[in-house]
């Protein structure tokens, strides 16, 4: 079984593409914990053997990801005369004015429109596969603090917190024109847990809501 799973299931490109077409939260999962094993083992050939074989679930995932809405999604997606890209923000998911709401509702939406309820690898332009999970999905609504110009911890605003939520809701299109900032980056005293334990990998990407300056 062990030489079926290594043969098959690490190393045959032809397996891993159907795994992906046949099941692909299957494939998810393994790709994975593809990703955990490789942080962990510290022996060289090991860790190489892991690499290849989360390239080809990468390269799988990529080229079995479905077509629909990939038209829309180039639509609102535009590139600035010194090549950097930016998502033109179309979607109005936020309704009312209390705040308190505003959360719950992007949280549905993601739930419902992008991750139909099941997790999602989102292929970047440079190479990479993020997974859009339950977890990652529950994180969108948080609303964190920020540092003013003295140092001193605050909660976002209003304005801040909608910015924010509007960009969650682009996440599919954000995701693919994101480009890697900073990686492995330790999680600041553990507060995440299992959700961070190996570190943070920072992107960035680029909004632009209505007529408003492109933000980050």
């Amino acid at each position: 079984m062990a030489d079926y799973v290594a043969k098959n299931l690490f190393t045959n490109e032809a397996e891993i593409t159907q795994l992906a077409k046949r099941n692909r939260n299957a494939a998810l999962r393994v790709y994975d914990r593809i990703r955990e094993w490789s942080a962990k083992v510290t022996g060289d050939s090991e860790k190489e053997f892991l690499l290849r074989a989360q390239r080809l679930y990468e390269k799988a995932l990529r080229e079995t990801r479905g077509t629909a809405g990939e038209s829309e999604r180039q639509n609102i997606i535009e590139t600035l005369p010194d090549g950097r890209k930016y998502v033109k923000a179309d979607r109005q998911v936020i309704m009312g004015n209390n705040p308190k709401s505003w959360g719950k509702q992007v949280e549905i939406y993601i739930n419902r429109k992008i991750r139909n309820g099941e997790n999602v690898a989102l292929p970047t332009d440079d190479g990479d596969i993020l997974l859009l999970t339950g977890d990652t999905e529950g994180k969108a609504s948080f609303r964190y603090y920020v540092r003013d110009k003295n140092g001193v911890l605050r909660p976002l605003t209003d304005k801040e917190y909608e910015t924010k939520l509007n960009a969650e809701t682009h996440i599919d299109e954000l995701a693919k024109i994101s480009e890697i900032k900073k990686q492995d980056v330790p999680d600041e005293f553990g507060v995440h847990g299992e959700f961070a334990k190996y570190g943070w990998d920072y992107r960035t990407a680029f909004l632009k809501i209505s007529t408003e300056d492109i933000i980050k």
